[in-house]
């Protein structure tokens, strides 16, 4: 792979922890269990929107937690070697992909509604974190 494609994977990443640090805060973007849980979500809702069954679901849930813990670097490039294999399988160009979303979420109106389904997501359990957004530099992480 050529050098300036590392760079440009390497840029969008900085842009995307850029966007989450001014959307969340820094407690947020520095949780490895918050970012694992929101790459949970996607991950599921692609599964879902894919075909796959519920009960399927909860079968590779039940296989990886039967297993020792992973190296989350070795998890993670395994997870990206993944989505580059479906993005190539379903025909989307991933790097203009990512680069029109980041376009699309920096806009006030989406950093709004996304910070709203967020604290829904703190409502319902389903973050590393227990307090509003309001006080985004000052949440505590669950254990």
């Amino acid at each position: 792979m050529p050098n300036y494609m590392l760079h440009d994977i390497n840029y969008l990443a900085e842009e995307a922890a850029r966007w989450v640090k001014e959307t969340f805060g820094h407690a947020v973007y520095r949780s490895p269990k918050e970012r694992a849980l929101r790459l949970l979500e996607e991950a599921v809702e692609l599964a879902q929107s894919s075909g796959v069954y519920r009960d399927q679901a909860v079968k590779v849930l039940e296989h990886v937690y039967a297993k020792p813990k992973g190296n989350p670097r070795d998890e993670l490039v395994d997870v990206f070697f993944c989505t580059l294999v479906y993005a190539n399988l379903a025909e989307v160009k991933l790097g203009e992909e990512v680069i029109e979303e980041q376009r699309l979420i920096w806009s006030n109106e989406m950093m709004t509604r996304i910070q709203n389904k967020y604290e829904d997501k703190i409502k319902k359990g389903l973050t590393a974190f227990d307090v509003t957004i309001e006080n985004k530099d000052g949440f505590s992480e669950n254990q």
